[in-house]
């Protein structure tokens, strides 16, 4: 490769890398993220407005790992946690799997990273209400089926601009 007269050769050590990932992680680097949508829902009475709320929280409990393929792409293991508040209070918690593809695009300096596909490994409803069993599995079984449906199914690509000191050579 030829970039302004430089000629660039990058050797990745997958152990080395995997090292600095765990490094980060364990120095909390990799950030929760938070927040809240509201259902667009229309004509909700105002005392029924905040179970149209629904929080979130994300994060990464294990450092993710990385592989390299014999066709010079990475892949990356995200072990992951969700947890939802739905209904006013109900907790739902969310254990994930997903196997992603980063890849840099130098000209327009954007990380894309392209979902190649993912699972759910186990649900648990916090029973806040107190309600008979049948009632919990059957409602875990529903979240199931619609997690899966619709956080499982439809891969998705993200394209994020990094900040990135010195990434440009002297010509």
């Amino acid at each position: 490769m030829q970039t302004g007269g430089y000629d660039i050769v990058l050797k990745l050590r997958e152990e080395l890398l995997n090292k600095f990932i765990k490094i980060g992680h364990c120095l909390g680097k990799f950030p929760v993220l938070k927040g809240n949508c509201t259902l667009p829902i229309l004509n909700v009475p105002d005392g029924l407005k905040e179970f149209t709320v629904i929080g979130q929280e994300v994060s990464l409990p294990m450092p993710p790992t990385i592989e390299t393929k014999a066709d010079l792409h990475l892949l990356m293991n995200l072990r992951g946690q969700s947890k939802f508040t739905v209904l006013g209070g109900i907790e739902v918690e969310v254990e994930f799997m997903a196997w992603v593809s980063p890849s840099f695009n130098q000209e327009k300096r954007r990380l894309k990273i392209d979902l190649l596909s993912a699972s759910i490994d186990d649900i648990e409803l916090s029973d806040i209400y107190h309600l008979p069993t049948n009632v919990i599995a059957e409602l875990n079984e529903m979240l199931a089926i619609a997690m899966h449906e619709y956080l499982t199914e439809d891969f998705t690509s993200l394209e994020l601009s990094p900040i990135l000191f010195a990434i440009e050579l002297q010509t």
